[in-house]
C-alpha cells in the first residue's frame, strides 16, 4: 500500500513486484491476492484503461469515482462528482442495465503538462496549437 500512496502515477502489478523486493520479488499470485484485498476494501482503485492501480484518495466512504488521466505524464487525479455518478446511474437505469461498477476514466492533458507545453512554445517562438504528441 505504501508504494501506491507514494507513487506519482498508477502502478501495475509488475511495477509493484519490482518495488517490493528489487532483485527478488515475491510471486505474482501473492501480489494479486493483496491487490484484490485492497480493492475489496475500497483502499485502492484499478484503472481499467491502463491496467494499473492507485491508492484511493477517499477511502473512508464508499463512492463512485472519476479519474482524469494525463496522456503525457501519466498522472491521475481522482474525483468523486455526485452529478456524474447520478447521470451514469440514470443512464444505466434508462437502458435497463444493472450497473455494478461506476468508474469513469477521462484522458487528456493535465494543467502542468499544458503549462510546460506553453513554456516550450514561447521558448521556441512557436504559436502552434497544443499537439497530440506523446
Amino acid at each position: 500500500m505504501e508504494h501506491l500512496l507514494t507513487a506519482d502515477q498508477p502502478l501495475s502489478a509488475y511495477d509493484l513486484l519490482s518495488r517490493l523486493r528489487p532483485g527478488d520479488p515475491p510471486a505474482p499470485p501473492s501480489v494479486y491476492r493483496n491487490l484484490g484485498f485492497l480493492l475489496e476494501h475500497g483502499l485502492i482503485h484499478r484503472l481499467e484503461t491502463t491496467r494499473a492501480y492507485i491508492a484511493c484518495r477517499h477511502p473512508v466512504h464508499s463512492h463512485s469515482a472519476q479519474f482524469l488521466i494525463c496522456r503525457r505524464c501519466g498522472s491521475v487525479v481522482e474525483a468523486s462528482d455526485d452529478h456524474i455518478t447520478a447521470s451514469v446511474g440514470a443512464l444505466g437505469q434508462h437502458l435497463g442495465f444493472a450497473l455494478e461498477l461506476c468508474a469513469v476514466e477521462l484522458r487528456g492533458v493535465c494543467a502542468r503538462c499544458q503549462s510546460q507545453h506553453r513554456c516550450e512554445q514561447r521558448h521556441q517562438g512557436g504559436d502552434q496549437a497544443f499537439t497530440q504528441s506523446a
